[in-house]
């Protein structure tokens, strides 16, 4: 076969490369989103600090082991050893895999990819799904080659480059295991929408203190590129994180907005959508009885994240954030947490008994 392409779909979690990639592999259909709308509820801050630079790691599952809960997904580890022994190059290994049905995960130096002078690594976790023997190039996708998540194909000796100049301190997937992971759709999986584990994930979110230890979520420390814990990491759970958050902006009063900062109103903004959909979702089935008003709350909790998100955006070529656009962000985050209270609690009192 001169080319192949395996299957990708717009993705409904659109947030880090590990959560992004296999949302593109399982699609959107009736019984995966029952999955979806089961879970990805909770959510988690960090404050990391090493080397006295203190950042922010802001998201909605718990690490990249995550992908081992979908179950619309089978998985296969390789090692970046037995890779190298048994292959002639990386490329065959790919059409190999993709000629079998896996879609290919791992760490690659993406300097390989560009037409850059300077010699500058960038070790990122690429995701492969597709060759062409004709023209000799590989299909990828990943955030780094936009700024959203987008596809590209680059020539087959770069990919290979990339695969060979990727230190073992830098090969940090499977929570800094490393090697590359082998994804395949498993079709014949029948998931029931969950409306009592939502409830209870809710209830979580709302009084993470007491209850985030008996949920389905899974803690695990942030680690740094080198595979040692970040120096005082400290977790924050479901509404807390808004303290986290917030103490952040007023800290860019006087700093530069970070791409981090930017990353984390945005992975934000992804999941109030998701709960904006699930709500709806909700409500069409039956499991859910509130007005149309109190829906569109839910719809105007998502725009005001993104307001937040886009006055970053627009305030990051500065080299600090202006006074009304910090007024508008603070004031927004606080509103953002006074709605997100009551009307997760309004869903805990609405969901309609089974």
């Amino acid at each position: 076969m001169d080319i192949r392409k395996l299957l990708l779909n717009e993705p409904v979690i659109n947030t880090y490369p590990y959560v992004t990639n296999v949302s593109a592999i399982i699609g959107q259909n009736e019984n995966i989103m029952n999955w979806i709308y089961s879970f990805n509820i909770q959510s988690s801050a960090f404050i990391a600090t090493e080397n006295d630079y203190t950042d922010i790691f802001f998201d909605f599952t718990p690490n990249d082991l995550s992908i081992f809960e979908c179950p619309f997904i089978k998985i296969e580890i390789v090692s970046r050893e037995f890779i190298a022994k048994k292959y002639d190059s990386f490329y065959e290994f790919i059409v190999e895999s993709v000629n079998m049905g896996r879609y290919v995960y791992g760490v690659l130096n993406q300097y390989w990819f560009f037409d850059e002078k300077e010699y500058r690594p960038l070790y990122h976790d690429t995701f492969i799904f597709g060759y062409n023997k004709l023209d000799n190039t590989i299909d990828l996708a990943d955030f780094t080659f936009t700024g959203k998540y987008s596809t590209i194909k680059i020539p087959a000796q770069s990919v290979n480059k990339a695969f060979e100049d990727v230190p073992v301190s830098d090969d940090n997937v499977l929570m800094n295991n490393g090697g590359f992971i082998l994804f395949s759709k498993a079709d014949d999986v029948i998931f029931d929408f969950d409306v009592n584990l939502v409830k209870r994930l809710l209830t979580a979110y709302l009084h993470p203190k007491s209850y985030y230890d008996i949920s389905t979520w899974r803690v695990n420390h942030r680690m740094n590129a080198k595979g040692t814990p970040w120096h005082g990491a400290v977790p924050w759970y479901g509404i807390d994180v808004y303290e986290v958050l917030i103490d952040r902006v007023q800290k860019l009063s006087n700093e530069r907005i970070t791409f981090s900062d930017i990353r984390n109103m945005h992975v934000l903004y992804e999941h109030k959508k998701l709960m904006f959909s699930r709500v709806v979702f909700m409500v069409e089935s039956g499991y859910l009885s509130i007005s149309k008003d109190e829906i569109d709350r839910f719809e105007k909790l998502s725009n005001e994240v993104n307001f937040v998100k886009m006055i970053m955006l627009k305030e990051s070529v500065k080299d600090r954030m202006s006074d009304d656009s910090f007024r508008k962000c603070i004031n927004t985050l606080q509103y953002i947490v006074g709605e997100e209270k009551i009307l997760y609690q309004l869903i805990i009192d609405n969901i309609n008994p089974l």
